[in-house]
């Protein structure tokens, strides 16, 4: 992996919101947002940011990769745009996580950008999982049965089964709004 060039990306002020022109692998360039009171923090990094594509979630987030040498060895690191405007203590990265509250990975101002436990940022998330064959989420199909399984209290917990894919799916939302509030309901397929 090449070291990433220097210098900050191509960008637009546009009032309180700056345009950083972003390129992907395959050589598209996307946009993303921040706040122009956030410029000079992120500038100061003197390094280029690009789309990084994440399957998993399904879309782009913008990073940096930082090299620096460690007891002689060259070391590589990510430096997400998310994580540099809203900075966690290092001790904190493993209970807490940045999140997107309107779910747009390139939107990167403070009022999208709220700080969450990390063991209920999931809740969040605006899709089933990619594996998904129901079309619900936290709806999976098996021995002929649509079963409906959140995480409650850390523990995958299973609560109906039905034979009806969309029964399932709207029980599913019922319950992701009881045991995780109004945030974390949606239609899937609407």
């Amino acid at each position: 992996m090449a070291p990433p060039k220097k210098g900050f990306n191509r960008h637009k002020i546009e009032g309180d919101t700056t345009i950083i022109y972003l390129e992907t692998k395959k050589g598209e360039v996307i946009e993303a947002l921040i706040d122009t009171e956030d410029l000079e923090k992120v500038k100061a990094t003197d390094y280029s940011f690009h789309a990084t594509w994440k399957k998993g979630v399904g879309s782009y987030y913008v990073r940096t990769t930082i090299y620096k040498r460690v007891d002689g060895k060259r070391k590589c690191g990510a430096i997400y745009l998310h994580h540099l405007i809203m900075p966690l203590p290092l001790t904190e990265t493993v209970l807490y996580h940045v999140d997107h509250k309107n779910h747009n990975t390139l939107d990167n101002r403070k009022e999208n950008l709220e700080i969450k436990l990390a063991k209920v940022n999931h809740v969040n998330r605006k899709k089933a999982n990619k594996n998904n064959k129901s079309g619900y989420r936290n709806v999976s199909f098996t021995d002929n049965n649509y079963i409906v399984q959140l995480q409650i209290d850390g523990k995958n917990t299973r609560l109906a089964s039905f034979k009806d894919a969309q029964e399932a799916g709207e029980y599913a939302e019922a319950m992701r709004e009881k045991y995780y509030g109004k945030d974390a309901t949606f239609k899937e397929n609407a």
